[in-house]
């Protein structure tokens, strides 16, 4: 059988990379994205080809998808990975860097999924795997975008498994909790004054979120996790990364809603 072609954004660094780099060596062909790579050029790194994509325009991930689908004919399964963090008290925080935040996690994902969907369906099938968060229910504070970004993808993955489900195409979405990442040190974090109203609990808040982060699991083990959703016969439609993470998105899901937001305030708050 010939090698599954795969499309991991984000590549270049943490769960992107460790996926890609798991896949490649599960014997699949692996194209990886980043923005670093010029457009329109294929870099070969570790069995991994590279191309660039910026998941917020539109002719770029054109490109890419174009890009491929010219080197390999189609395109088999599709990793959504690339997305940021945006952190601070919402009243504070620009809202161009609110709707950037939306731009790249869960507009980003949409746009590549619209630009895969059509070779997909006209090869009879693939498989899109849609990197979500814990945080898309257990909305964390002063991280409130990004967990509106990562519930809108769970339910929009939700909705789209719908709607292709008739051509072949299953859908995913994968929901790690802290993993261990530069995505912690890349987070960009809003400008707030010692003077503000939420100054000390936004400053405890954060500080926690990058201490769990830190000490969270390595991205090889989400990895793994994506692997194996993408090599079953029938992907499942959602999937927590951890057992520690399953119990919380349960209790989330059971609790009344006053307890559980409760609870958050008093791990974050």
């Amino acid at each position: 059988m010939d090698k599954q072609i795969c499309l991991v954004t984000g590549a270049s660094s943490g769960i992107g990379k460790a996926t890609a780099a798991l896949l490649a060596a599960n014997g699949y062909a692996v194209y990886g994205t980043s923005r670093s790579v010029a457009p329109g050029t294929i870099e070969e790194k570790d069995g991994i080809k590279m191309i660039g994509l910026d998941v917020t325009d539109e002719s770029s991930v054109n490109g890419a998808v174009s890009l491929v689908l010219s080197a390999e004919g189609r395109i088999d399964v599709l990793v959504n990975n690339a997305g940021s963090g945006v952190s601070g008290p919402i009243e504070e925080t620009g809202l161009a860097s609110l709707a950037a935040q939306m731009d790249v996690n869960f507009m980003g994902a949409v746009r590549v999924c619209k630009a895969v969907l059509p070779p997909m369906r006209a090869n009879g099938g693939g498989r899109i795997v849609n990197i979500g968060s814990v945080a898309s229910t257990a909305a964390i504070p002063f991280q409130s975008m990004y967990s509106a970004s990562k519930a809108a993808l769970r339910l929009f993955t939700d909705g789209l498994s719908l709607e292709v489900r008739p051509f072949g195409i299953q859908c995913c979405v994968v929901e790690p909790g802290d993993t261990k990442t530069a995505f912690t040190d890349r987070r960009v974090k809003s400008d707030v004054n010692e003077s503000s109203p939420y100054a000390e609990r936004c400053a405890r808040s954060v500080s926690k979120m990058e201490h769990d982060e830190r000490s969270g699991a390595p991205p090889e083990a989400v990895a793994k996790v994506i692997c194996r959703v993408i090599s079953k016969k029938k992907m499942p439609r959602r999937k927590t990364v951890g057992f520690g993470y399953k119990c919380i998105t349960f209790f989330c899901k059971v609790a009344p809603l006053r307890l559980k937001l409760y609870v958050i305030e008093k791990i974050y708050g």
